[in-house]
Order: structure tokens, then sequence, then C-alpha cells
């Protein structure tokens, strides 16, 4: 036939494909490793293939499997949707896709192509081997015969053999209409036709008539020529021939009642196959008799003279022997002769056919001298199923050799033979076995820490496989480690010591990989540009070079101890990515110390990545710790890092005699601070408490810097409302520098100033608008004060402060972060773009990690990453003259007409918040969440101020009574000076009222007021012991020392918030302790926002912890500077 592959030579982009081909990819790993067996000589065959009318391109096979009849598979290639080759799989099995036959033929026809590729350096031209199948089909001339024969690629009559399972298997005989298509194949009708010789159909030739007579007078037919005959003696034997000469006969292994075939074969005649009757002796020494010579996949038909039928191939033939082969068919169902009725048997088959049927054999016995089994143990991996699931085990089986007998099982259920018996070169041979010996030697197994897996999982549970097997008796932290862990044990050694022969199949994956030490290295990542390096650990197995990056991503992922732990083991143990290469052991405490000098890189990376990429301040410190010394990059690296961590404090600086102010010490040292990170070129946050002088000391910096560089102005941006503040304040104490503000419709004309001033100073408001303009200078220093403007990334003030270029900025915040991690990242991407990870990996390593999972190594590691970047000091830590804070919460409890409203409008919110997340999603149902808290926080204040109809109706409010019935009169009568917030003006407006009617004189200040500086005034000079203020509107840019006592009626989500309106009294110049009261109502919402202020004071609190607040610039610190976070 024309060679299969031929048709590729029509698509060569496909052979490419298929060459190229992933079947790991496509089948799963246990189809893969069960197919591989299957690649064995003579298991696929009858390989074909062809190109259907739709332009697929089919190759088929027969797949023998674990039935009689092999497996019909096919795979087919097809153009898909998008151009590109695509493949599907089919096969009969059970499984019918993606099966292990499958794969085995996917992998059997790449292995195909290759070696065709090797065997063929020049294939056939297209050409020429269109005119080979021209002549390879031309059919010989014969003579012309009177009536009509089987037209080709029309309809004819198929002789079939088949597979009857109703009838106990038989072998079947059965006449179908079929079908020749165009492109050669043959389609073979299911329904059975209804050969009438006085009738014929059309498709029916003149030479099938003598066919179908002779069907029809078969001695085993029924029901006439409609159904089939069970072809037996001489008849039999001529309908076979007749079928074969027509070149119409075919097998059907399984025949669907209702779909046409193709899953059959076109039946040729075979060579004779010689045969002859025998007996094997057992060795109980009884014979059973055999047929010699007589494939097990073929099938004896019972027809006259005798046929095998090789079903796989499609192949009938005669069988031939010295022998009677009509006996065939009886003589493999005989049953065991025993030895002592030999002569009998002999007798009585001497007689038949002429003494041509042999005689059964008896053998010689010979009993081994008794000798002690010797244990063999043998530990492999195996696929079998656990209560009906295929899993992969590695398991321990046990044996015993007596002398030179075979080894013998352990038999854990049933008891052990008392002998053994094996036929050696025609004599039995016994060998004694001491069953309570081995059972003695089986228990030592326990002292290794291995048991029958019998004894740990239910018998009836496991596969046949299992049930003799040895386990470990503890399998964590894995069955691998288990097992090395048993076989490396102290127990067992000694029973190698006593002579058991322990063996371990290299494809368990239990070999153990030594490694001696590691060589770190850091190189210049060109791609990249020279800022960037490429870090790695590396070592050797068997003379091949691996990365220790993924088994120190593993040891940080498994939480592996520091290297300072005390009795450490020698070596760790880590599984190779291939779980059949085994184990690489380490060397604990050299593998741990690396670990702990780099596990801070690899937060916000994927675990196992490869090499790490380092910034230039990372890479420094990494090399100097390191002690890196492999390359002219490290080298570099290295002197950089001892460099930076020779500095063991700030160095000093005047302050310039320009400035007109006396720095506290703190105030000055936070001025050495900004100098340092400047001539260092890096950013930072002044992250002082509010009213500490993170004015002054920035203007200091800003005196400095201009003197020691001028010519490039300075830009300052601030909320409008502190621009005036900055102006006035530069002039009070730094008169030298020329400044320029940018403020309201006359600034457009001051722009052409801006290169000859020293601090130019506008709002955030401002920025946006004027960016265009702004965006063409090249300014010195570029400073945010209260930068949590700049919170939101993606805002336009964030993005327009990002796209200023300055040789060094600064961020002011008292809050650096007000309610999550992802504002502290802006800010940094302010500062200093890159020093920390993207955003979306930011918030997935770092900020879910703490904020949701409360990770201490997340923490830890962003602190050490921007502690140094950050300076923060509190009142508390620098300013001793600062009176102290008490902070007192009252808890009120709703009345009950509050608590009725508060749970009917709870529990319609909470209907409507659940369906918008249903329809909407959480993001798009923000709006609708946030109104929900509003309205029970309006509840909470006073029902007044939710305009509902049922709200109307409850005219009390507990915290308002609280608050004027029993703690304001306590405070006035004690002489307090009080400030009193609200979030709500509607709010502060029910509380005037009250104070009205009392006659109490009070202040009150909103987004509405206009004179602020007047009634600041009043307040401190004490004409009015009560200030009502909205927290939005008052919360910062107010001094009202005069106070002592902070009344927060509404609590807020944002403690800072809250902490900015306290701080207006309890600041520098402030000489009395300062009482904050908290109004809560038990139970309700406002108590959970009390449970959010602690955990986002704790977040703050977190980053801005020590670390931060007291400035120590020691070799700790600085090399804190060079450690990123990635």
């Amino acid at each position: 036939m024309a060679d299969p592959l031929q048709l590729l030579l029509e698509e060569p982009d496909l052979l490419d494909e298929i060459a190229k081909y992933d079947v790991q990819a496509e089948f799963s790993p246990n189809t893969v490793k069960r197919a591989m067996s299957y690649l064995a000589p003579g298991i696929i065959t009858r390989f074909s293939s062809r190109t259907e009318d739709d332009g697929v391109i089919s190759f088929s096979a027969k797949v023998a499997g674990s039935r009689k009849t092999p497996y019909s598979t096919s795979v087919d290639f097809f153009i898909g949707d998008d151009g590109e080759w695509e493949v599907d799989y089919f096969c009969n099995c059970p499984v019918g896709f993606y099966c292990k036959h499958s794969a085995a033929l996917m992998m059997w026809l790449k292995e195909a192509l290759k070696a065709d590729a090797g065997n063929n350096s020049q294939r056939i031209p297209k050409a020429v081997n269109d005119w080979l199948r021209v002549l390879e089909t031309a059919e010989t001339p014969k003579a012309s015969q009177p009536g009509k024969t089987a037209p080709a690629q029309e309809k004819f009559l198929a002789y079939c053999l088949e597979n009857a399972s109703q009838a106990g298997g038989k072998i079947r005989f059965t006449l179908h209409p079929a079908t020749r298509l165009k492109n050669g194949m043959v389609k073979i009708d299911p329904a059975v036709a209804r050969a009438d010789v006085t009738n014929p159909p059309k498709y029916i030739a003149d030479e099938d008539l003598r066919i179908c007579a002779a069907f029809r007078r078969h001695p085993t037919s029924y029901d006439g020529w409609s159904s089939c005959v069970f072809p037996e003696g001489a008849e039999g034997a001529r309908l076979i021939e007749m079928a074969l000469a027509t070149g119409r006969f075919y097998y059907i292994a399984e025949q669907d009642f209702y779909l046409p075939s193709e899953n059959h074969l076109q039946i040729t005649e075979g060579e004779p196959v010689r045969v002859e009757l025998a007996w094997d002796v057992l060795p109980s020494g009884n014979a059973r008799p055999v047929i010699r010579g007589l494939n097990n996949e073929f099938r004896v038909l019972e027809v006259n003279p005798t046929m095998y039928l090789d079903a796989l191939h499609g192949v009938i033939g005669p069988l031939v022997s010295d022998g009677p082969l009509h006996l065939l068919k009886h003589w493999e169902k005989g049953p065991e002769v025993d030895a002592s009725i030999a002569d009998l048997v002999s007798a009585r088959l001497g007689s038949i056919q002429g003494g041509m049927v042999p005689a059964p054999v008896v053998i010689p016995s010979e009993v081994r001298p008794d000798c002690p089994p010797m244990p063999h143990f043998t530990v492999n991996r195996v696929s079998a199923s656990l209560a009906g699931m295929p899993q992969d085990f590695i398991i321990g089986h046990l044996s015993f050799r007596y002398g030179d007998s075979e080894a013998l099982p352990h038999q854990l259920q049933g008891g052990v033979s008392s002998e053994h018996i094996e036929i050696i070169n025609g004599t039995r041979v016994i060998w004694k076995r001491d069953a309570r010996l081995e059972s003695e030697l089986a228990v030592k197994l326990a002292g290794a820490g291995l048991l029958p897996f019998a004894d740990l999982i239910s018998e009836h549970l496991l596969h046949h496989s299992l049930r003799s097997a040895f386990v470990p008796i503890d399998p964590q932290p894995s069955s691998s480690l288990a097992w090395l862990r048993c076989l490396e044990c102290q127990e067992m050694q000694h029973l190698r010591e006593e002579g058991w022969i322990i063996t371990v199949d290299p494809r368990a994956g239990l070999t153990a990989h030594d490694v001696g030490d590691f060589l770190p290295t850091i190189e210049a990542e060109t791609d990249h540009g020279i800022d960037w390096f490429r870090f790695d650990v590396s070592f050797e197995v068997d003379g091949v070079k691996r990365s220790l990056i993924p088994l120190i991503a593993q040891a940080i992922e498994k939480n592996f101890p520091p290297s300072t732990t005390p009795d450490l083991p020698e070596w760790i143990t880590i599984p190779c990515e291939n779980p059949e290469d085994g184990f690489i052991r380490l060397p604990a405490r050299r593998f741990l110390e690396i670990v702990d000098q780099v596990r801070h890189l690899f937060h916000g990376r994927e675990m196992g990545a490869g090499s790490l990429k380092l910034d230039r301040l990372a890479a420094a410190g990494l090399a100097n710790s390191l002690g890196l010394n492999t390359s002219a990059t490290s080298r570099a690296l290295a002197e950089l890092g001892r460099a930076l961590k020779d500095i063991n404090e700030l160095p000093h600086e005047d302050v310039p005699g320009t400035v007109k102010a006396t720095l506290r010490p703190y105030q000055h040292e936070g001025f050495r601070w900004l100098r340092f990170l400047a001539k260092h070129h890096l950013n930072g946050i002044l992250a002082d408490d509010m009213g500490l002088g993170k004015t002054l000391q920035t203007l200091t910096h800003l005196a400095a810097e201009h003197a020691a560089k001028p010519g490039k102005p300075s830009l300052v941006v601030a909320p409008t409302s502190v621009v005036p503040n900055w102006a006035a304040e530069a002039e009070k104490f730094t008169p030298g520098l020329k400044v320029l503000t940018l403020h309201g419709a006359e600034r457009l004309s001051a722009f052409k100033e801006i290169p000859g001033a020293d601090l130019v100073i506008t709002s955030y408001p401002l920025l946006h608008r004027d960016f265009s303009l702004l965006v063409n200078q090249q300014w010195h220093s570029l400073i945010l004060d209260e930068a949590q403007h700049i919170k939101n990334p993606k805002s336009i003030t964030a993005m327009s402060a990002c796209g200023l270029a300055a040789a060094h900025r600064i961020c002011l915040s008292g809050t650096p972060m007000e309610n999550h991690l992802g504002e502290l990242w802006s800010l940094m991407r302010f500062l200093m773009p890159g020093f920390l990870p993207d955003e979306k990996t930011f918030n997935s390593a770092i900020r879910k990690p703490i904020e949701r999972d409360r990770s201490g190594d997340a923490q830890l590691a962003l602190n050490r990453r921007v502690s140094p970047l950050i300076l923060r000091r509190t009142k508390d830590q620098v300013a001793t003259d600062l009176p102290p804070k008490t902070e007192l919460i009252h808890h009120i409890e709703l009345t009950k007409k509050q608590i009725d409203l508060y749970e009917s409008v709870r529990a319609a919110m909470d209907k409507r918040v659940r369906e918008a997340i249903a329809a909407k999603g959480l993001a798009k149902s923000h709006i609708i969440v946030l109104d929900a808290l509003l309205k029970l926080r309006q509840i909470c204040c006073h029902p007044k101020l939710l305009k509902t109809p049922a709200a109307e109706k409850v005219t009390e409010s507990a915290k308002l009574h609280f608050l004027t019935d029993e703690l304001l009169p306590q405070l006035l009568e004690e002489g307090r000076r009080i400030l009193l917030f609200s979030q709500f003006t509607s709010m502060l407006a029910l509380i005037e009222t009250h104070l009205e009617k009392h006659g109490i004189p009070f202040l009150k200040l909103t987004g509405q007021t206009k004179d602020r500086a007047s009634l600041v005034k009043q307040f401190q000079t004490g004409e009015v012991p009560v200030f009502l203020i909205s927290l939005k509107a008052g919360g910062t840019g107010l001094n009202l020392t005069a106070a002592d006592t902070v009344i927060h009626y509404d609590p807020w989500w944002n403690p800072a918030a809250e902490n900015q309106a306290t701080d207006r009294a309890h600041r520098i110049g402030q000489n009395k302790p300062v009482f904050v009261h908290k109004l809560v109502c038990r139970g309700s919402i406002e108590d959970r926002i009390l449970d959010l202020q602690k955990h986002k004071s704790a977040l703050v609190k977190a980053l801005l912890s020590e670390e931060t607040t007291s400035l120590r610039i020691d070799p700790e610190t600085l090399s804190r500077l060079l450690e990123p976070i990635a």
C-alpha cells in the first residue's frame, strides 16, 4: 500500500505542527505515563491515513488494549477558525476522547515521522506519488463475463465475520450492504442484506449469487438469508474461501445496529500456521493440555480444514499440524492431569488417531536442603487505584529467597505455603519455606517506620497491587520525604548489616543529591539599563549547574526556621521539581543563612520565578552583605554598599545664617535628615505630628540647598488654605529666599518670573490647571505639603505631581496613610518611582497580606524598605513641654424608639445593599453602601437628620440628651473651653438651638464661614466657652490652644481626620491638659467605626513605628536603605 506518511508532503506546515506538538501539555500526566507502555512493537498496528471530503486529514490505527479485540483509534487534523491546525482524538474505548490509546497513537506518529525523516532524506514528490497511486489502483483486465460485477465507488455486498457476544463470543458470518466512498474507504450498513437469489438487489453481482446460495444452505443458518450463520465443517470453510476470493471480506469487532460501521478490517488470506498438541508440566507435577504455536490473540475457526482468524490484523489462514487438527477446539478445554494417573491417561490417548496424540509428561523432583530465607525489600513507584480513584504511590514489597530460588513475595493474608516449587531444566525443584521466620523478619520493618498498607486502610479499598505493600506509618510531610526518612534511618541500616538486600527503583524519586556550596552572583541587566541588576545563587548537582532561587522561594513559602535556630539538622531536604528526580539536600545552616539575607527580596514576587531583578541600592546592600567579589560589577556594588554603611550618624550641618529662627533639637535633626537625603539623591517623607514645625524644617533645608546650589527654583504645592501660611512663614524665617506665590487670575503674568525665583508656591487645584506651564520648568526641589492629597494614584493631582521634573522630592504629611497602604504606595511612587513594586504587585503581595491577613513578615519587609525614607516624631517624643492628652469614650444607649427606627432602616438597607451587590457587584455599589451607612449614623446622632416620614415621628436623641443634660453642664461648670466637632452641619444646628435656648455663648465654624480668623481670635481670647466646628471645615489650619476640651459628637471612619481636629487644641503652645471626649452609641454602627479606627490606627502605627520615629543613622538603618521590597 502507499506510504501513509506520504500524505503529509501535501501539508508541510502540518508536518511541522506534529513535530512540535506537546503531548504532555494536552494529556494528563497519568494518561501520558500509561500511553508510554503502548509504544512497544506490535501494540499499534494497521496504521493508515486518508483525506476526507471536508479537508480533514485523519491517521488511524488499531491499538491493542485490555480486551481481546484492539481499539480503533484515530487522530484527525483540521484547519480551525483562526487558520491554525487543530487536532481531535477519537477512540472506541470506554473513555472515547483524549484516552491513553489516543496519546499513544500521537506519540507513535511523532516517532514515526522522526524516523521517516532520518531514513528518507528525499521523499517522493507529490506528482510522482499521484502517478504511482494510479498504477497501484489500476485493475487487472479480466476476460469478459456475462452478468454484472461489483461496481467501484458504489453499493455492493460485503461478507463479514463478526464477534457474536450474544452467542458466547462465537464468530458468525453475515451479509451486509456496503458502499465504497470516493476516498477509497468502505462504509458497511448495519442492516442485514436480504440476499434473495430469486430476486437479488441491484448491488449484488452475479458472482455473489453462488455465495448467497451456499450461505442459505449452511447447516447452521437460521431465519433464511436475513440473518447469519456460524461457519462450521467443510461448508463453513467453503463459505470463507469464496468470500476471500471476492476481495469484499471484512472483520467487524463490534457492530452497532444503528450506525454504519467504519470499525472494520478487510480480511486477507494469511500464511499457514503450524501448531501442535502438547502438555505443560505445572510446579505441582500435574500436566495441562496446551496448543503450541498458536498466538494467544488468534481465534480457531471450527471449519474443515481448520482455520485461524487473526482479528488484530484481519488475516485468515489454515492451521497445519502433524497431529489431528479436528481436536484443537477440545484440546485446550481439557483439565489438569494428576501425575499419579499420567500412565492411565497416556494409555487412553495412545489409542486415538493412531497414537498421534501426545501423552502427558511426568518429570522428576528434587528437594533442596533447608536454608534460612534471605529478605529482599524493593521500593518502587506504581499507579493504582485507592477507593476507585487512580493515584501514584511509592510502595515497598518484601520477598524472600531460599538459596537459589526466585524471590518469593511475603504473604500478608492467608498464610505462607510450606514449600515453593519451580521447574528448572525439566526437574521439579522444591524449597521448604519457614513461615514463622518470614513473619518475624517482616515485623522488623516496623522498627524502620513501615507497616503493611492493609493495616492502615481497609483492604477492600485497596487495589490488589497494594494489598501486600508496605508504606511509612507517618507519611508527613510528604510520602517521598517519609520514605527517604525510613530508608536512611538507623534501623534500616541495621537490616542492611544483617544481610537484607534493599533496592530502590530510581524511578521512585527517592534519590538524594547532596549539595556542597553555593555561588551568589549579581550582574548588570543590560536590557533594562545600568540601574537594574540580576541576582542569582547557583549550585551544582551531578555536574549540572542549577539556580537556588526556586529552593529559596520554597523555604520562604513553607516558613523554614531562621539560621540562628539551635539544633538545626545537618541537611535540609527539598523535593526536585520533577518528582522522579528525587530530592536535593542542602547544608542546612549555610542555606538558611542565605535565605535570611535575601528573604525580604521575595515579597511582591512570584515564588520560584528565577533570578531576581534588583535596583542599584538593593543590589549594593546585598553585594556588601554577601561579600561578593566574583565580577567587576559585584565588586563595585559591594564597595558602594560599604561606603554607605560606614556612615554611623548624620553629618553635621549648620543652620544657614539666613534662617531667622532657632530650631529645636528635633527640628535641627530633621533639617540634617533632609540634607542627607538630598546629598545621596534620595527622597523621603517628613511625617512629624501636626504642630511640630514641618514647614520651618523644610524652609531651613531649602535655604541651605539654594545657598549650595543656586540657579533652579524649588516648588511647594500646598492646600489652597495653607498657601498664604507658606508665604508668611518664608517671609518670616527665610527672608533671603525669593518667593513667588502663584494664586488667583493674576498668576498667569507671574510665570515669567519663575526662573528668577528661589521658591515658588502654588496650590493643588492650580497644579493641574497650570501643569502645561509648570512641567516645562526644571525644579531643584519639589515639596508636597499635606501630601495625602495625592493618595489616589489615579487622580489628576497625583499624575500631575509625578509628571514634574525635580532633582529632589519631599512629602510633608502628618498622615501619609489615612485609610490603606495604597495611599503610601502613591506617595512613594511620586518620591522614588520603582522603589516599591508596581501597584498591582504591591496590592497582592504587600497590602492585602498586611491589611487582610495581618502578615508580620509582609509588614516587616515594608517597614525595612520604606522606614529609612520616612522621618516621624510625635509630640510625646519631642515636645516635652506639651501637656498630656486624655481620651474618654462615652458609650450611650439608644432609646427604644431610636432602636426601632435604627433596626427598620438597617433591615431595609441591608436588603437593598445585598440586591445591589448581587446585580452590579461591590465595586459599582459603593454609593448605595455609603448611603446605607450614612442613614444609620444619622439616626445615632439624631433621627431628625434622616428626612423620612418614619424618622420625623422620633423626636428624641439619646446622644443629644447626654450631651446637653449631662456632659456640657458639667464641663461648663468646671470652666472648660470646649471644641465640639461634628461632620453634620445640620447636627451642629440642633446643638446650636439648645445652646441658644439655655443662653450658652458659642461660636460656629462651617464651610460657609467667611471670617475664620475673627472667630479664632474670639475663642483664643476667651470670649466664648464653646466652639462648634464642622470636621471638614475646621479639621485643619486652625490654632486653638485656648481649648482644653475636645468633643467628637460623632466618630468618623478616618482616625487621622479626628486626630487632626483634636490637634487644633493639642499642639505647640498648649499649656493645659487636653481632654478628648468621644460620644458613641453602644452596639450601633458607631461601635464598628471605633473598631475600624483601631485597625487603621494599627496600620499607621505598624508603618510609622519606632523604626521611623527615632532618627538612628547607624549601619542597620542605612543597610535598610539598600534593601528593596520588590
